[in-house]
């Protein structure tokens, strides 16, 4: 079997290759089929870490007129589409979205789309279908499908797994259960439920090691630490008009009630 490049190790060709730039690998895939082969294999990714080659690609979907994602790769000024996704929800809205292994993940949520003879929306206000797309064989794959629909739910990813909590399942109908999911196992498992449910849309961040999850009723906010009791710090702002409200967190297995920390922060 002739070398990827002439002259060098295969080991050593691999490692050039994954320095290029994310947006010039459709072009090298045409070179020949063994680096169309190595490019679009798992090892890419793993390599590209390994020599400090990762990029920071911005996602959007495109709402009209399908679910049409796009990537904006910052360094090259540039857009690059996606094939569509193939879900059946066209439309699609309400959904919670995670990196996590190079991979781009798509979860719940359902369909916005409305008839422009009648007015009438779509049934489809949550599911649980969850998507990933690879960017380097630019290929979507269904996975495992949540333990609950939800819609307009809290989602972050957190040490190469993804953690949803709250939600919707229907529009009149908000849901306290939270979940974990591993990507390597394409597996979900359940989370203590939240204390309460909240009639409004919950957000998600990572801060450091903690996924925080936030609503608007009440301005409160939780947060989800792997394995491990964290304490109150004086460091996070929930949502809201004042930024003022209780705060909770789940730590060993159980959610945590955090005090208001508004007129600690303005002092």
């Amino acid at each position: 079997m002739s070398p990827l490049i002439d002259g060098l190790p295969d080991e050593v060709a691999i490692q050039c290759l994954a320095r290029v730039p994310f947006y010039f690998h459709p072009q090298l895939q045409l070179v020949c089929h063994s680096w169309r082969a190595v490019l679009r294999s798992p090892d890419i990714f793993k390599t590209r870490c390994e020599v400090g080659a990762l990029e920071e690609l911005l996602c959007v979907l495109a709402f009209e007129p399908e679910n049409i994602w796009q990537l904006y790769d910052p360094l090259q000024d540039r857009w690059i589409t996606l094939p569509i996704m193939p879900s059946e929800i066209r439309h699609l809205a309400r959904f919670g979205v995670a990196p996590v292994g190079g991979k781009l993940f798509v979860i719940g949520g359902g369909s916005d789309r409305v008839d422009p003879l009648t007015g009438d929306h779509d049934r489809i206000f949550a599911s649980n279908e969850v998507w990933s797309y690879d960017p380097f064989r630019c290929e979507w794959e269904q996975r495992a499908p949540m333990l609950v629909r939800r819609a307009m739910f809290a989602c972050c990813a957190l040490d190469g797994k993804i953690v949803v909590a709250g939600g919707f399942t229907n529009c009149r109908e908000s849901i306290a259960n939270a979940e974990i999911y591993d990507p390597q196992l394409d597996t979900w498992e359940p989370l203590p439920d939240l204390q309460h449910s909240h009639s409004s849309a919950c957000s998600g961040v990572v801060i450091g090691e903690r996924c925080m999850f936030c609503t608007r009723d009440y301005r409160q906010c939780r947060y989800w630490r792997m394995g491990q009791t964290v304490g109150c710090e004086r460091l996070w702002l929930a949502p809201g008009s004042n930024g003022c409200g209780p705060w909770r967190a789940i730590c060993s297995e159980q959610w945590l009630h955090l005090q208001t920390m508004w007129a600690e922060l303005t002092q």
